[in-house]
């Protein structure tokens, strides 16, 4: 039975508001890093979320698309497979070095185990799993909403940059008075943290936020077409209504601009003062690729960058940037102490290369591999996201999901370099997908040295910017070169919606 028009209306509009409400709140309370947060709003996302895709799909119209929705749920249904009780005869098969610790504990504790799951840490594992099912079905419902109604889109970005104003004015306040704490817990460290326990996921999470204030405070600039009547009558009346709002308009626009602009650089600012090195470096690899994604000439870029970088220097001067740059001396130091740490995990991976093992298990085994680190610390992760996806997935599945992650940041990369070869309205969408395909990148980039990825929220937001890229780039296709635009009036109404 078909639901009637108004009833699915109503319905889109209360799940758009749950997204609005999950993207707002989510980081509020440590990023949703315990688990009974975490818990709850994956329950929310899977029992609302999910219940609503299934009611809203049609069954008969074809997905676009199929195998980049599909390859990542093979990775996770493969990540609950690994919670999944097996009998020892085959773990002895797929991972003998599992079943050598099962029958080592038989042995000593005089047990009979003969079945356990390939993950040495199931539970967290499948929490872990079942939370990336409901962020999987949260991207579903998000890009379904915003293709529905584009001028959502500013909506939502927009909500993004106010959580990312209030992270970085907190964090702010946090490195400027030492001993503010976080939240209710007490740290005497001088950095930013806003709400985020580790400084290296606030600065992940930042990264991805400020490039959406760079694009919408550009998009305020951005010229809108407006239909000119041909009568007299028709220019007098129009001159005379530009008489009359044009300064009202012109001020409304100002403030606007300054508000965005100021957000990036508050967040740029907090980004810095978290003293992450990788954060820093990867903010800076966010803002060159930004410079060469933004639609406009060289000329406007170089003043633009000289311009918010003086911004940048001036009022990190004044909070002092030297922290941040003395954090820098350590470089070395650090960048040896995280190749040991690398080099001695190798072995684990070498030993599970196979079937991996397990989400979240890394400090179950770490204990055990790492030779020569102090006995009383506790790595519980590599510091390399990559690395120890390979080590909790095994090498065949972790690289078919290296695979899918490559190919489509490469495909969508593609798609913004052609749109841009265009001109017209087309670039004022453009703004959109460009930074926050930046965002994206900066946020796998940081993967490479820090663990910003086992935040939720971050997990959550870094969906939303792919969500947002997608939605901007329908109607390019990269292998005829040309632009189809299925419906005229979004990029103009997205450019109205910004000047207001």
């Amino acid at each position: 039975m078909k639901m009637p028009i108004t009833l699915q209306v109503s319905l889109e509009k209360m799940i758009y508001y749950l997204i609005i409400f999950i993207l707002t709140t989510i980081p509020l309370v440590f990023g949703s890093v315990h688990p009974v947060t975490a818990g709850f709003y994956g329950a929310i996302m899977l029992a609302v979320l999910g219940s609503w895709l299934l009611i809203a799909t049609r069954p008969d119209k074809p997905i676009s698309g199929l195998i980049w929705y599909l390859l990542p749920l093979i990775v996770l249904c493969y990540q609950i497979l690994q919670t999944i009780p097996l009998p020892f005869s085959l773990i002895e098969l797929l991972s003998p070095a599992r079943a050598e610790r099962i029958a080592m504990v038989n042995y000593l504790a005089d047990t009979d185990i003969r079945a356990m799951a390939l993950s040495e840490n199931s539970r967290a594992g499948a929490r872990g799993a079942l939370f990336l099912l409901a962020v999987y079905v949260f991207y579903c419902s998000l890009t379904r909403v915003l293709q529905s109604d584009k001028r959502r889109l500013l909506t939502v970005c927009y909500c993004l940059i106010a959580v990312g104003v209030i992270q970085a004015l907190y964090g702010l306040l946090q490195f400027i008075k030492p001993g503010t704490g976080i939240l209710w817990l007490s740290i005497e460290v001088r950095a930013a943290y806003g709400s985020i326990i580790y400084k290296n996921q606030y600065a992940s999470m930042l990264n991805m936020l400020w490039p959406l204030a760079i694009g919408c405070g550009l998009l305020q600039y951005s010229k809108t077409k407006r239909r000119r009547s041909t009568s007299r009558a028709g220019t007098e009346r129009t001159g005379r209504r530009l008489i009359k709002k044009g300064s009202t308009g012109w001020q409304k626009k100002t403030v606007n601009r300054l508000m965005v602009q100021t957000a990036a650089v508050l967040m740029i600012l907090a980004g810095i003062f978290s003293l992450s090195r990788g954060g820093i470096l990867a903010m800076a690899l966010v803002a060159v690729l930004l410079v060469v994604l933004l639609p406009f000439s060289a000329r406007k870029k170089i003043i633009f960058s000289g311009l918010f970088l003086g911004v940048i220097v001036s009022y990190g001067t004044m909070l002092g940037i030297e922290t941040a740059v003395s954090r820098f001396v350590s470089v070395g130091d650090a960048g040896a102490t995280r190749t040991d740490l690398y080099m001695s995990s190798l072995p684990m991976l070498a030993n599970h290369w196979l079937t991996g093992i397990g989400a979240n298990s890394y400090a179950v085994l770490s204990p055990v591999y790492l030779k020569g680190f102090p006995a009383d610390l506790l790595y519980d992760r590599v510091h390399n996201e990559y690395l120890e996806l390979m080590i909790e997935l095994g090498i065949p599945m972790a690289l078919l999901f290296f695979a899918w992650l490559l190919g489509g940041m490469a495909l969508l990369g593609a798609r913004i370099l052609t749109a841009l070869k265009h001109t017209g309205k087309i670039k004022n969408t453009m703004l959109l997908a460009s930074v926050a395909y930046a965002g994206i990148v900066g946020f796998l980039v940081h993967g490479l040295v820090d663990f910003g990825w086992r935040l939720p929220v971050n997990i959550v937001y870094c969906v939303t910017l792919l969500a947002i890229t997608v939605t901007s780039l329908e109607g390019v296709n990269v292998t005829e070169k040309v632009m189809v635009d299925p419906e005229p009036d979004t990029t103009a109404e997205i450019a109205v919606v910004g000047n207001v």
